[in-house]
This record gives C-alpha cells, sequence and structure tokens, in this order.
C-alpha cells in the first residue's frame, strides 16, 4: 500500500558556500534532506522484499533562525532539525525558543517523530 511521510524540516542554518556551488542553487538543509529522503523511498520501493509499495516523501521548510515555525504539527509526521554553525548551548534567543518548542512537541504530540543531524540532535 502506497505510503506518504510527511516532514516538518526546521532550518537552523544556511548550507556552506561549498554546498551551495555544488547544487547550482541555494538550497536549504531542509531541501537537501527531502532530496535524500525521497531518494532512498523511492529506492526502498524498488527491493524485492518492499511490503509497502511506493512511499512519497512531502515536506516543508521552516527557518527556526528567523522564528518560523508550523502554525500546527497536525499536518506532519515527523519533524527533522538541521545542523547549524551554531552550538545547541549558545545563549541565543532563537535556540532557547527551538529546545522550548522542541519540548512541547515531545511532550504533547507523541505521534510525531523527531530526527536531528549535528545540532538538532544536540538540541533535540
Amino acid at each position: 500500500m502506497p505510503q506518504i511521510i510527511r516532514i516538518c524540516m526546521l532550518n537552523a542554518d544556511t548550507p556552506v558556500p561549498a554546498v551551495i556551488a555544488k547544487n547550482n542553487t541555494t538550497p536549504t538543509y531542509g531541501r537537501i534532506f527531502h532530496h535524500l529522503l525521497s531518494t532512498a523511498a523511492t529506492n526502498l520501493s524498488k527491493t524485492p522484499d518492499s511490503h509497502h509499495g511506493a512511499t512519497t516523501i512531502t515536506s516543508i521548510d521552516f527557518n527556526v533562525v528567523k522564528n518560523e515555525y508550523p502554525p500546527s504539527l497536525s499536518a506532519f509526521d515527523a519533524i527533522v532539525i538541521s545542523g547549524s554553525a551554531n552550538s545547541a548551548y549558545d545563549n541565543i534567543p532563537w535556540i532557547h525558543k527551538l529546545a522550548r518548542w522542541l519540548k512541547d512537541v515531545y511532550d504533547k504530540e507523541p505521534r510525531v517523530r523527531i530526527f536531528g543531524s549535528c545540532f538538532g540532535h544536540q538540541i533535540g
């Protein structure tokens, strides 16, 4: 049976110049994760022992550095928190807000899966 996984991409920084040059665009970390996850889902659906059929990844990016958050998590199955040049322990208001928001999600939205990469793992 086909499956759709809806992901809230929380961007905590922008990619370094080498990543931007490689992609010939200004991608967000959310777009990079979306591409990687979509490719993996496509490849998984082609394996002989795949029992779910095609999996589609949909995602929406939010820039948490600029205090952008989804108004609700009802439209999402998971959250991906990107890396950042900042430390999870820096005394910066947007980092404190992100940490509080994630704790609230963890406490109140148990169905929503949370994945963090580097900074995102430390803050989550």
